[in-house]
């Protein structure tokens, strides 16, 4: 009797386990998003789901995000190909992001118009 308990758990902790993760994947992939630059340079609006956002390049880039109420300008001096930068941004914000490469930001909603 105590083996088929302790197994139960152990399924069921697996099974949680499982769930979650596939959970965190559907959120996160929902609210990750490629900025493609048209000409010159990308001018999108977004605010972060949590205090972090992380950007990845696809070449060597700079990134600012500007608060559109207060004109705040926060800035990742520079994205390395391949790698991923983290900034910390106050969560239910807007900002405009501006920069010269393609980028994709997570975990974000962005404004579309």
């Amino acid at each position: 009797m105590n083996y088929r308990h302790r197994t139960f758990a152990i399924v069921l902790g697996i099974i949680i386990c499982f769930f979650t993760i596939k959970a965190w994947q559907l959120y996160r992939s929902s609210h990750t998003y490629t900025l493609i630059p048209d000409g010159n340079v990308i001018q999108e609006e977004l605010t972060p789901t949590f205090g972090k956002v992380h950007v990845r390049s696809d070449r060597d880039a700079s990134v600012i995000f500007t608060d559109i109420e207060t004109g705040e300008q926060f800035q990742i001096g520079y994205v390395t190909p391949g790698a991923e930068a983290v900034i910390e941004l106050p969560h239910g914000t807007w900002y405009k992001v501006e920069t010269n490469a393609t980028i994709e930001v997570y975990p974000v909603d962005l404004r579309i118009e």
